[in-house]
């Protein structure tokens, strides 16, 4: 069922880009102590408190041209584009998909997003981010979709099992860790969304995009073969893909 509701897809465009906007600080502050999202936003160089006009969506963004009013400070381009991305995102669902199914999925993309957000700035996943996601994952496949329960609980084993297991051996070869710790939950919490065998195809995909990245900075000479890269970022870009083939 394709929806032509322009008014719903512009309001679906808007709250998108508010959540990416919501998830770009909140990625930013979660490994900064003493700051939490609740605190109120503000400049990173002259601390000065945002107003509400500085905290609209692209808008303010472009209004001030990539910097806080200070005039002192760049702002991150990673807000507009996040903003952009989500928010199309959300139209693309909204478009494609009715609304209930649309919920499920704008709340999915908003999932990744923040996934590649943290994994991106600090090499970190964050756990009960990657619980919820894995519950309404299951919810949606499990109920929504009237899948087997087994289908959604297996996605979720054999995305742990399968990077543990790899981890494990590559820990006993190697003497130091394949993956990063919270990489088994991420792909776990995915497979909840997209069964066992679309986690195989993730993975796959994922770790290709991450030998091809690998190679351009080599080339670049930014990376070396012990070079660390955060595969949560390549799971993120690559489950769209798998999900929709």
């Amino acid at each position: 069922m394709i929806n032509h509701n322009y008014f719903y897809l512009f309001i679906s465009f808007l709250l998108g880009s508010a959540i990416a906007s919501f998830l770009y600080a909140w990625a930013m502050r979660i490994c900064q102590t003493g700051e939490t999202i609740l605190d109120p936003s503000k400049c990173r160089f002259c601390e000065k408190k945002l107003s509400p006009l500085e905290l609209i969506p692209i808008l303010s963004w472009l209004i001030q041209r990539g910097r806080c009013y200070c005039q002192k400070h760049r702002l991150s381009s990673g807000y507009f584009i996040s903003e952009i991305v989500l928010g199309s995102a959300f139209v693309t669902i909204g478009y494609n998909y009715p609304m209930q199914e649309a919920l499920f999925l704008s709340f999915f993309a908003s999932a990744l997003l923040f996934f590649f957000l943290t994994d991106t700035m600090h090499q970190v996943l964050y756990l009960p981010m990657m619980v919820l996601n894995g519950i309404v994952g299951f919810f949606y496949l499990s109920y929504y979709q009237d899948q087997s329960i087994a289908i959604s609980l297996g996605g979720i084993f054999l995305g742990f099992a399968v990077l543990y297991s790899i981890n494990f051996i590559y820990l006993k070869i190697k003497q130091r860790q394949g993956f990063g710790s919270g990489d088994k939950f991420l792909l776990a919490s995915i497979g909840a969304w997209l069964g066992p065998m679309k986690v195989i195809k993730l993975l796959f995909l994922a770790s290709w995009l991450g030998v091809i990245y690998a190679l351009f900075l080599m080339y670049k000479g930014r990376a070396n073969l012990l070079t660390k890269l955060p595969l949560g970022l390549f799971l993120s870009l690559a489950t769209p893909i798998i999900y929709l083939t």
